[in-house]
């Protein structure tokens, strides 16, 4: 069985709470999209794992053979992943390929697990990771476990900006000031649902509390976010906790241009919103 692992960025992030089990409360949009690694599973007599990444542990600390173990103590397979979202970088790769993990060995294992029940072993694994499961577009809050689907708004064409700088998201968090008490202008479930069919209201009403530390310690990344604006975006911002940029467009050669002129400063591609898994078109 062969599945893309897609990545995520976060159109949207607010910290808005410090939990008793150490873990922040946030409210942020993921939208997954159409940049992912690619993983291949295989019939085994035990549970291993391969992968092109030199740098990505192989042994029980990563998620894929975790999310294996929470299926199956006694099933094997042979796990190979080809790695292409970078690592510590804000876009979901270890989380996606914990999901892709339970979604794919559910199914080679014949085990049955509905969507529910699936869920709860991602939120078991991590904070992300129960989006995978559904994908898309999603409303997420608590620790990033309680999803609300989303219908997508317009379609557009997006460009990563992802240098050679690794972002802990412990850091990140220790670091940044955040807002706890109720903002000017709180976010709820019907007006996220409003305004993503409203590209022109993002740069306006969504942002990410993360963002501000990293482009104070990071000046290269503030430039990236000017150059996407410059470029013509309708919207630019850091995801997750860094060190990823995305610039978003409605036309794909302005799309295109801002990922010339940002590519001798760090690795670029291009990207599209993933509305259906079945039916993504890579702009690779």
């Amino acid at each position: 069985m062969k599945v893309c692992s897609f990545a995520k960025i976060n159109l949207h992030l607010a910290i808005t709470g410090k939990r008793s089990d150490g873990y922040h409360d946030i409210e942020t949009i993921f939208q997954e999209i159409d940049f992912c690694d690619y993983m291949e599973f295989t019939p085994s007599s035990e549970l291993s794992l391969s992968s092109n990444h030199p740098g990505l542990p192989l042994n029980e600390e990563n998620l894929i053979i975790k999310a294996a173990r929470l299926l199956s103590e006694d099933k094997g397979c042979h796990i190979h992943i080809e790695k292409r979202i970078p690592m510590g970088a804000g876009l979901g790769g270890g989380s996606s390929n914990a999901a892709a993990t339970l979604l794919a060995l559910n199914t080679l294992w014949d085990r049955g697990l509905s969507p529910e029940q699936l869920h709860t072993l991602a939120a078991q694994l991590g904070s992300d990771i129960p989006f995978f499961i559904i994908g898309g577009t999603a409303w997420a809050r608590g620790r990033g476990e309680r999803i609300h689907p989303l219908t997508p708004g317009p379609g557009y064409y997006g460009v990563l900006f992802m240098p050679d700088i690794h972002i802990s998201t412990a850091w990140a968090y220790q670091n940044s000031k955040f807002i706890l008490t109720k903002r000017e202008k709180n976010l709820t479930l019907p007006i996220v649902s409003d305004v993503l069919n409203r590209p022109d209201a993002w740069k306006d009403l969504f942002f990410n509390d993360l963002e501000p530390i990293a482009l104070k310690k990071y000046p290269l990344l503030h430039k990236i976010i000017a150059t996407m604006y410059d470029s013509g975006a309708f919207y630019a911002h850091m995801t997750g906790s860094g060190s990823t940029i995305f610039g978003l467009f409605t036309d794909r050669e302005q799309a295109r241009r801002a990922a010339d002129k940002c590519r001798d400063r760090g690795e670029t591609t291009m990207f599209r919103p993933v509305i259906d898994r079945n039916q993504s078109i890579s702009s690779e």
